[in-house]
């Protein structure tokens, strides 16, 4: 009986692992982000915005939220700070062609320099996915 349950957990954690898996690993088909790229980098005493610039090929899609991610270098934690969410402003919830999200990097509350990336959750379908931009350095 113990071993039938160990075997029952096992394989329900195996099963649960894969399907995290394929939905972390989910992207939105048709939807990319332009900029920024793995070569942007923002300065924060030149312009202290930070934007992100996303195309849509689809014809219908809900926007549903924008974070900004940040790793730590000195313990490897990731921060995400919410940047926008349909709730707030329900007369952007559709997705259009071209999407721009401005960011006040004033309301960064970390170290500069480091890394950063911004991922944005949509409705394609029904089904939630994500899509992130290339990782990008924000300079203080």
């Amino acid at each position: 009986m113990r071993s039938s349950l160990f075997l029952l957990f096992v394989s329900s954690f195996c099963t649960y692992s894969a399907w995290a898996s394929a939905v972390d690993n989910e992207r939105c088909s048709d939807v990319h982000v332009l900029y920024p790229t793995d070569k942007s980098i923002v300065d924060d005493h030149i312009d202290p915005t930070a934007y992100v610039v996303i195309q849509n090929q689809h014809t219908s899609l809900s926007y549903l939220k924008t974070v900004l991610v940040h790793k730590q270098k000195h313990n490897g934690w990731f921060l995400t700070k919410q940047i926008w969410n349909d709730h707030e402003d329900q007369e952007h919830k559709n997705l259009a062609q071209v999407t721009v999200v401005q960011y006040n990097l004033d309301e960064l509350k970390t170290d500069l320099p480091d890394q950063y990336w911004y991922s944005a959750q949509i409705d394609q379908d029904g089904v939630e996915c994500w899509v992130e931009s290339d990782h990008f350095d924000i300079k203080g």
